[in-house]
């Protein structure tokens, strides 16, 4: 989940997406714990909320960020 939300937030080292030791479930904790935190959102606001621009885009860059994997960079918006 923290390395979830570094990629939501923060511009984190590559390094620390590869964090999960070469074990191969690592990808997917990292995109089970983007959904977490997108459906937590969701719940929080209420069904009528709709994500902003810049909402969107930080949920787009994290899983663009983890599909790329540590070795293809982290560009923000």
């Amino acid at each position: 989940m923290v390395i979830g939300d570094g990629l939501l937030w923060y511009t984190p080292a590559p390094a620390l997406q590869a964090g999960g030791g070469g074990d191969p479930r690592w990808r997917q904790m990292l995109i089970r714990a983007l959904i977490f935190r997108l459906v937590a959102l969701s719940g929080l606001v209420g069904p009528s909320w709709r994500a902003g621009e810049k909402e969107a885009a930080r949920f787009r860059v994290a899983t663009e960020a983890v599909e790329r994997g540590p070795d293809g960079g982290w560009a923000r918006p």
